[in-house]
Parts: structure tokens; sequence; C-alpha cells
């Protein structure tokens, strides 16, 4: 039985402005890839810059983007992770467009699945997306860390301990509707330790919603 959900909560925003990065995503059929999460991570350590999200055609648009060597990271449940060769960005008039990119899907050799779940794996909310974490196999295995690092606009820092959602530093840990009191470390740590299986769903949220909107389980369910 899926017990747990987790919430990510935007607390902190931050802006630069400077030059921008664009182009579109498809799958090996040419179809547009929505909530692909796109960051700009830098050659030197691999930290992410900025972040966010393929639209509905697919398509991604980094703005402000400062000066430096960089590299495309595109990841998504269900896909491979792609990188891109590594580019420049020289200053506040520089754009760069790196067409179309084709995601592989991430196959795995999986023993008999049984599929119930109706909800589609993406759910976009007023508040924020919604990933049905039930509703899709390739979670299996994985651990509740991994799945929410593959979500759309997730960026974790596993150097600094850090969780930026959409680009934007400052992101909350929810579990099962209560905010998580403890360092950053140690919530990682609990995800890691988690198996995906006990998830249900992952929520993106860009604004604290109401408690009736979050699910509201005993914390002696989650593991």
């Amino acid at each position: 039985m899926k017990t747990l959900c987790i919430s990510l909560l935007l607390i902190c925003l931050t802006q630069i402005v400077n030059a921008q990065v664009s182009g579109r995503v498809t799958t090996a059929g040419s179809q547009p890839l929505p909530y692909v999460t796109v960051s700009l991570v830098r050659t030197a350590d691999s930290s992410s810059v900025k972040s966010m999200l393929t639209n509905e055609q697919g398509g991604y648009n980094i703005a402000d983007a400062p000066s430096g060597n960089y590299r495309l990271r595109l990841s998504s449940i269900g896909y491979q992770t792609w990188f891109s060769s590594p580019f420049e960005i020289s200053g506040s008039k520089d754009a760069k467009y790196l067409a179309v990119i084709v995601m592989k899907e991430d196959t795995r050799q999986l023993g008999e699945v049984v599929v119930r779940a109706t909800k589609p794996l993406y759910q976009q909310r007023s508040d924020g997306l919604v990933v049905n974490v039930e509703s899709s196999v390739l979670t299996k295995g994985s651990t509740a860390l991994q799945v929410l690092e593959r979500s759309p606009g997730v960026t974790i820092d596993h150097r600094d301990n850090g969780i930026a959602l959409n680009g934007k530093s400052g992101a909350t840990v929810m579990i099962n509707g209560k905010l998580v009191r403890m360092p950053l470390a140690q919530v990682m740590n609990l995800l890691n330790g988690t198996s995906a299986d006990n998830i249900e769903k992952i929520e993106l949220l860009s604004t604290r919603p109401p408690d009736t909107m979050l699910k509201a389980v005993p914390a002696s369910s989650i593991l």
C-alpha cells in the first residue's frame, strides 16, 4: 500500500539578469516531451545554476544565465538522463539554441508487472505539479530520494545537501502534509533509506496549499 506523500514547498526566490539558452525536447518518435527537467550546470563541478521544465510543446528557454562554461542536463522519469556537449556563455546578449534534443526511454528488465493505477503520471494543479509515483513501474527498486531527484524541476545538491525547485533555492520538504523540521542532510538520508514503493505521490508546490489538499497519514506508517 502506498503511504508516503512528499511535498516540496518553494519559499525563497532569487533572480539575476543575463543571457539565455533555449531548445526543444522530443521522444524518439518525434513527439514533444513536456515536464522534462532542464538544468544548466557548470562544467567545472556539475553544480546547477538554473533549471526549468519543458512546456507542453517540449520547449524550454533558460533566461538570465550568467557568463561561464556550461552543459545542459535533462532528466525525466522513464527516460535516460541526457547531457549536452560543453558550451560557453560569454555575455548578457549571448543566446544559445541547442535545436531538438531526443531523449531515449529508460528500459529496465522487470518481472511480472500488474498495473492497477489509472491516474496520469503528472497532474498540473493551480498550486503546482503532482507526480503520481504509484502510476510508474519505473520507480521499482528506487529509493524515495532517487525518485524525488528525477521529478520535474527538482535539483538535489548531494555535496552541500541542498534541494532546489525550478531553479530556485529554499525548497522545504513536507511528508504527509507535515513540515520536516530537521537538517536537510538528515532529510536526504531519510528519503534515501525509504523505498519508492512506499510513495504514493510527490507534490511540487510553489505556494503552501490548504491542509485538505495534502494526504494526512500517521508517521508510524511511513516506513
